[in-house]
C-alpha cells in the first residue's frame, strides 16, 4: 500500500486506527476514494454488447459476463440477464437454436448446453483431421480409373445429327438422282413420283410411265424393201403401228 492510500485510511478511521476495522470495510473506503462511481446505464450497455470472441472459450465467456453483471445492479434478475446474454452472444447458430428450443431454460442449463456443444465441435474437428490419414493408410494401392480424354466436353448436337444423316444416306446425290433426273419421265425438272407422265403411253416404245422425249429405249432400225425395190428404213414402233392398222 502506498503512502497516499495509507493516509486516506488514517483520515477515514479517525479518531480510531485503521487496524481496528475489518479488511472489507477498509477496501470499501479505498474503492469509494479511488474508483469512479458506477454508471449503471453505461455498464448495462456494455453488458448488452458483449459477445463471445472468436478464440474465446465458453467458460471464459461466462466468467466475463458474471464480472460485468456485478456493476450493472441487476439484483434478483442477474441470472436471467446473464442467461439472455449467453443466448444472444454465443458464436454458434446451432447451439443458439438448441437454447431457444428449451421451454424453461435456466442459467445452469444454458451453460451446460453451450459447453456440451463446444466439446462436440472440438472433437468432431479433431476426428475430421485424422480421418483422411486413416483412409490413405487403409487403401494405399487403390488406383482411380482413368477417364477417357475429352470426357467432360459437351456433345455437339449438329455433329450427332449429321452423323446419323450420313449413316442413313451415305450418298445423298445418288438417292435423289432418280427423283430429280430430267430424263426419268419427262424432260421437266421435278419429282418423278408426282410427274403427270406416270400414266401416259410413250409413242416411241408404247410403254406406260414416260413421254417420247424422255424415252430411254433403243430404237431398232429395220430395213424393208418397198414395192419398187427401194430400201425403206423404219423403226420398230412404226412397224407396230402399221401392223395394228392392218388388223383393224
Amino acid at each position: 500500500m502506498g503512502p497516499v492510500a495509507h493516509a486516506t485510511l488514517v483520515n477515514a478511521c479517525l479518531p480510531d486506527r485503521p487496524n481496528e476495522y475489518p479488511i472489507e470495510e477498509l477496501s470499501d473506503v479505498l474503492r469509494e476514494r479511488f474508483e469512479p462511481p458506477f454508471l449503471i446505464p453505461v455498464n448495462r450497455f456494455h453488458f448488452s454488447q458483449r459477445v463471445q470472441g472468436e478464440q474465446e472459450s465458453a467458460s471464459d465467456y461466462f466468467d466475463a459476463l458474471a464480472t460485468m453483471a456485478e456493476r450493472c445492479n441487476f439484483g434478483n434478475g442477474r441470472d436471467e440477464a446473464i442467461r439472455d446474454r449467453i443466448i444472444t452472444g454465443i458464436r454458434n447458430d446451432r447451439t443458439r437454436a438448441l437454447l431457444l428450443d428449451e421451454v424453461e431454460l435456466t442459467l445452469a442449463d444454458a451453460k451446460r448446453i453451450v459447453q456440451q456443444s463446444e466439446t462436440v465441435r472440438v472433437q468432431g474437428r479433431a476426428l475430421a483431421q485424422a480421418l483422411p490419414v486413416g483412409r490413405v493408410v487403409a487403401q494405399p494401392n487403390q488406383q482411380l480409373k482413368q477417364k477417357p480424354k475429352n470426357w467432360n466436353q459437351p456433345r455437339n448436337p449438329s455433329n450427332f445429327k449429321q452423323r446419323n444423316f450420313n449413316q442413313r444416306n451415305p450418298n445423298p446425290s445418288t438417292s435423289n438422282q432418280k427423283q430429280w433426273n430430267r430424263r426419268y419421265r419427262c424432260t421437266k425438272r421435278h419429282d418423278g413420283r408426282t410427274c403427270p407422265a406416270v400414266n401416259w403411253i410413250c409413242s416411241k416404245c408404247n410403254r406406260k410411265g414416260h413421254t417420247a422425249p424422255a424415252c430411254r429405249s433403243v430404237s431398232r432400225v429395220n430395213t424393208i424393201r418397198g414395192s419398187g425395190g427401194q430400201a425403206v428404213i423404219t423403226s420398230r414402233s412404226r412397224i407396230s403401228e402399221r401392223l395394228m392398222r392392218c388388223w383393224v
